[in-house]
């Protein structure tokens, strides 16, 4: 089972967040408050991390998104890559053929 919580205000000589930036599936985490600058740096890469703070709540809302601890302790967040494109202008491929073989010069099918 992955590791979606994790809760390390009360670790004051926690220094090194290397270890819970390898959680991939990481979703709440609360850091404790000596963690900052470069050593936090690790975090932004956490794909499914969804809140981050410096404090720890059973209610989710009083913790801060993680768009909003970047913006607060370290500038933006990282944009995510997007793999997949998701609009656009259609893709033509000049030289297609139709069903019975005859050339569609402009990608498009041929009209019957």
């Amino acid at each position: 089972m992955p590791l979606e919580v994790l809760d390390l205000p009360g670790c004051s000589n926690l220094k090194d967040l290397a270890l819970p930036a390898e959680c991939k599936e990481l979703q709440v985490l609360a850091i404790p408050a000596q963690c900052k600058g470069k050593s936090i740096e690790c975090l932004r890469n956490l794909p499914n991390l969804k809140h981050l703070d410096y404090k720890w709540d059973w209610d989710l809302f009083k913790m801060s998104a993680v768009e909003e601890f970047w913006k607060k302790h370290g500038g933006a967040a990282p944009v995510k890559k997007r793999t997949q494109k998701l609009w656009g202008p259609p893709r033509r491929t000049v030289g297609r053929t139709d069903g019975n073989g005859a050339r569609c010069p402009t990608g498009g099918q041929a009209s019957h």
